[in-house]
């Protein structure tokens, strides 16, 4: 047995490295083990550019650490990650690290257990174990983080573990296990008495202007000019663009209203949303308010409540008021149809930036109208997996696999070592 511990926040000579070297070789003495460091900081954050999904299948366009990385994953039977916090959730060099493991499974959708996921690349993936530092975590933030590791191993379709310290500081191995998300947190209209300075939307989506979420937005903003909200008292800034985030950040109090469009990337926001939140500062004044909109290509909105449990509880962390979560699937048809066919759409979301700007939150009925359902129906459990096995099933990835020369390499396996 090969087991490869992969480090994103420890140093060569750090004591931990050791213990957990020292935990799996008593758990399983006659395994390989090997240690790796990961300097996560330097990491490219995940683009979305689906060139490992529809260029270079199975390679990412990168060149960085990760290359080695792969190798490792793929050459051992089971993986333990080590990973920073911040901000009471995984820190965003973490967040990055976990969205640059898609090139290890494909751009098909199947039915797994009942929900649509992508279909792995590799049959033989190994084991995951994890490891995070929980130092000045709450136990719900614990909970949190645990429930949104094991989707990522669900998505693997692997078994997963956790390591964590016992109260004597010695480390333990324990199974996670299957649970719901943690449940939206109450939504909380900002007094008209706290909206100062403008209206900020974030379009946090890596592919800046070719992304959905800055249709959405833009969807969003009409409703906002049309609730009477004059255009110089609405910004949007570009979480793409790195070189502002200690500036906006910085600004970020100087505004009450902040609305956060994002895509989900491996079930949770992008690595360079979350670098984004674990810089912003607590309020003094708690008067401010910070909303979300989760979109996804998932028809069913299920996969985005595990990270709705973070949202809904980081702007308590920041003494802030939390104006709540949509989630809605089914948005890469923003990306096939023309704008004139989604017209119904961008209607509603106005609707939304309507309310959103008179009520001081998103109202509950335009929020039901937008939102996805969270599950598929029975109907669609027994017609899905058959449509995804067929032709038709994967024509819109085949279509561009072909255009850029790759159908042929689809099913490419460049880490496969076994």
């Amino acid at each position: 047995m090969n087991i490869n511990i992969i480090s994103l926040l420890s140093e060569p000579n750090d004591p931990l490295l050791e213990s957990l070297e020292s935990l799996y070789q008593s758990k399983f003495p006659h395994a390989l083990i090997t240690k790796h460091i990961v300097n996560a900081t330097s990491l490219k954050n995940c683009i979305g550019c689906w060139s490992c999904w529809v260029k270079t299948p199975g390679l990412c366009i990168h060149k960085d650490e990760m290359d080695d990385t792969y190798k490792n994953i793929m050459s051992s039977d089971r993986v333990v990650l080590a990973m920073p916090t911040q901000a009471q959730f995984l820190s965003g060099a973490s967040k990055t690290f976990i969205d640059r493991l898609i090139p290890l499974f494909h751009p098909y959708i199947l039915v797994h257990k009942g929900e649509l996921m992508h279909e792995e690349r590799y049959h033989d993936f190994p084991v995951l174990d994890y490891y995070f530092d929980q130092e000045g975590l709450t136990d719900d933030s614990i909970r949190v983080i645990e429930d949104y590791l094991f989707r990522i191993a669900t998505h693997f379709r692997v078994d997963c573990s956790i390591v964590k310290k016992d109260i004597s500081g010695r480390l333990i191995h324990m199974p996670l296990i299957d649970r719901q998300p943690a449940p939206d947190m109450e939504w909380q209209p900002l007094p008209m008495e706290h909206r100062k300075g403008k209206i900020v939307l974030y379009n946090c989506s890596p592919r800046g202007n070719k992304g959905n979420s800055l249709k959405i937005l833009n969807g969003i903003v009409k409703g906002i000019e049309t609730s009477g909200i004059p255009k110089e008292d609405i910004l949007i800034r570009h979480l793409i663009e790195k070189s502002n985030h200690d500036e906006w950040v910085k600004d970020f109090h100087n505004h009450s209203r902040h609305f956060f469009v994002m895509p989900l990337y491996v079930h949770a926001m992008p690595g360079i949303v979350m670098k984004f939140f674990e810089k912003i500062e607590p309020s003094k004044t708690g008067a401010c308010q910070l909303s979300f909109f989760v979109q996804s290509g998932f028809t069913e909105g299920f996969q985005s409540h595990y990270l709705r449990a973070w949202l809904s509880r980081f702007p308590v962390q920041i003494n802030c008021l939390y104006g709540g979560t949509l989630i809605k699937g089914g948005m890469e048809s923003l990306q096939v149809k023309p704008d004139q066919a989604n017209q119904k759409l961008y209607a509603e979301l106005s609707g939304m930036g309507v309310t959103y700007s008179l009520e001081g939150m998103m109202n509950s009925s335009t929020v039901n109208v937008l939102a996805s359902r969270i599950h598929l129906s029975t109907s669609e459990k027994l017609i899905l997996p058959l449509l995804m096995k067929s032709p038709l099933g994967h024509l819109y990835w085949d279509m561009q696999l072909k255009r850029n020369g790759a159908y042929e390499r689809r099913f490419d396996r460049p880490y496969e070592s076994r």
